[in-house]
Parts: structure tokens; C-alpha cells; sequence
């Protein structure tokens, strides 16, 4: 598996974390009416204060920051390989 390729725990995270918070707001929104998580993850992601055109250019810039990122650690493990 790649992530156990990958030593650096932080940027493990880095790369899971925005694909935790849309699961999250995901989860806890629209789709399954929103709820009092709904507002906890909306605080634990850093997108409480922010407009819904702002969360949504943040959500979809964290998601394209992390699959840079995991590309990258693929090409890395092919190049080990």
C-alpha cells in the first residue's frame, strides 16, 4: 500500500485530511440534514467563518493540494521500484 511507503506521518495527513472534511461535511449536511456536527466540522476544518463560494474554493483547493501530493508520492515509489 502506498501510504506505508510514505515515512512522513504529516504528510500522510496532509494528503487524507481534505478527503476527511468532505466525508465529514458530506455526512453531516445536506445530504443527512444538517446537524450540530455539521456545525463542529465546519470549526474543526476552518470554514465556519467563511462564505459558501469561499468554503467551496477552499474545500476544492485543499482536495487538488492533496492529489498533487499523492501523485507526486507515486511517482517517487515508481521510481524506488
Amino acid at each position: 500500500m502506498l501510504l506505508q511507503k510514505i515515512a512522513d506521518t504529516d504528510l500522510i495527513n496532509s494528503i487524507i485530511e481534505p478527503f476527511n472534511a468532505i466525508q465529514s461535511m458530506r455526512s453531516s449536511g445536506v445530504a443527512h440534514r444538517k446537524s450540530k456536527t455539521y456545525i463542529k466540522n465546519l470549526e474543526k476544518y476552518g470554514l465556519s467563518k467563511l462564505s459558501n463560494e469561499d468554503k467551496m474554493k477552499k474545500i476544492v483547493v485543499d482536495l487538488i493540494s492533496s492529489l498533487k501530493s499523492l501523485n507526486q508520492q507515486i511517482s517517487i515509489c515508481e521510481a524506488s521500484d
